[in-house]
């Protein structure tokens, strides 16, 4: 990009619908993704209609992508039984055997908390090849429930490469449990 080199950036090429409809754009020239311009500060001039970057701390971070295969989507909402209180008290006994009874209380909320379907497994992935599959809904990571996160930290379990990642799905009806570790298929 003119006096700037960027080392080893990610890169995605479009479909080819997606390059048909780029192509009837005669002025476009490319896309540069969240990856590339969050290593500078923008300056945007609209009356010019020009661009300005500017080097910023995060130019000569390394880029992260998905060891994992799974592009993830939010699918909705789900009722979810959270406890809100528990408590316990000791009573006397009233049977003969004289004694104490201790009673204890539960008090719960029900909340609506994220659905996560699994769009898309890349295929020859880690998450591909133990059998994780598109449509599998996304309910446990780490043996955590990913109602408790947002999209965004359980795709960061994704980009840490070697680390082993267990995943509870939800398919037909059945649970299914994956574990596998995420490999960065880039390095040469």
């Amino acid at each position: 990009m003119k006096s700037f080199e960027i080392e080893r950036p990610n890169v995605a090429y479009l479909d080819s619908i997606s390059t048909m409809y780029a192509r009837s754009l005669k002025t476009r020239n490319g896309s540069l993704g969240g990856n590339i311009l969050r290593r500078f500060k923008i300056i945007m001039d609209y009356p010019n209609k020009k661009i300005t970057l500017k080097k910023n701390s995060s130019f000569k971070d390394d880029f992260y992508y998905n060891m994992s295969g799974i592009e993830l989507v939010h699918e909705g909402k789900t009722l979810v039984k959270e406890l809100q209180q528990n408590s316990f008290r000791l009573t006397d006994s009233e049977s003969s055997s004289g004694g104490s009874k201790i009673v204890f209380d539960y008090s719960y909320n029900y909340v609506l908390k994220p659905i996560f379907k699994i769009e898309y497994v890349r295929e020859d992935s880690p998450a591909e090849k133990v059998g994780v599959r598109e449509g599998d809904l996304l309910l446990e990571i780490n043996e955590k429930p990913t109602h408790n996160y947002n999209i965004d930290q359980i795709v960061s379990f994704f980009y840490a490469e070697n680390k082993n990642v267990k995943i509870l799905v939800a398919r037909d009806g059945l649970e299914y449990q994956f574990e596998f570790r995420n490999k960065n298929l880039l390095k040469k």
